[in-house]
Parts: C-alpha cells; structure tokens; sequence
C-alpha cells in the first residue's frame, strides 16, 4: 500500500527525467473524457477524492494536453499521421466551452461544444 501511495504515476518525475508520457482513455485513475485525464493530471486530484495525490508530481496544462495528442501519437509510431493539428494530418479535434486555456487551467473544466471528426463536424 506504501507504494501504491508513494511511488505509483509519478509523472512530473517521468517528464524530469525525459521520458515520454503518452496518456489515453485506459488511465485507470480518471474517467474515459479526456478533459478529465487531464484535469486529474493537474490537480492529480482523482474523481470522488477531497485531496491531491502525491501532488508534487502535478503536470501543467501544456504537458497534459501534449501526453493527450501527440506524445500518444508517437507511441503508436502515428505522429506523422495524427496528434496535431498539421497539414495533411488527420483532423480530429473538440470546440471547447471556454475561449481561454489559462481558465481551463484554473477551473479545469470545460464542456464540449462541438466535435470534428476528419475536418466534418460530428457533434451537435
């Protein structure tokens, strides 16, 4: 249990250290949106609990959102294909609630008000 507490997702230590953190909806510790990975990952505040967890080892939001898109890309070797918006890459990306990531970064929370798959609106 010591361990579990002390030494388990010690991501800012990984990130020190160089190493690449590619993140996806399997993450046992916060919900399958990933709005909430990546508030988890900067509160490191998982859902249903009162207090940070280890939160030494917080992520900024830019380090959230990279592990979320193209670190994960990468680790598919799919970098070249998706997990940024670039030319002749695929297209997949969310219109947000929120105009502003330093709000996002403080509330950590936002709606999705669209969704495009291919470059074509999804949703609503």
């Amino acid at each position: 249990m010591d361990r579990a507490q002390k030494e388990s997702f010690l991501f800012r230590s990984l990130l020190d250290s160089n190493a690449l953190l590619a993140f996806g909806s399997d993450w046992p510790v916060a919900d399958i949106n990933p709005l909430g990975s990546i508030r988890t990952a900067m509160k490191r505040i998982p859902p249903a609990w009162d207090d940070a967890w280890i939160p030494s080892e917080c992520l900024t939001l830019n380090d959230a959102l990279k592990a979320h898109t193209i670190s994960a890309a990468r680790a598919c070797f799919l970098d070249n294909d998706l997990g940024s918006l670039s030319p002749g890459k695929l297209a997949d990306f969310v219109i947000l609630s929120t105009d502003s990531w330093d709000d996002f970064a403080a509330e950590g929370s936002a709606s999705i008000e669209a969704t495009y798959v291919s470059g074509v609106q999804a949703y609503p």
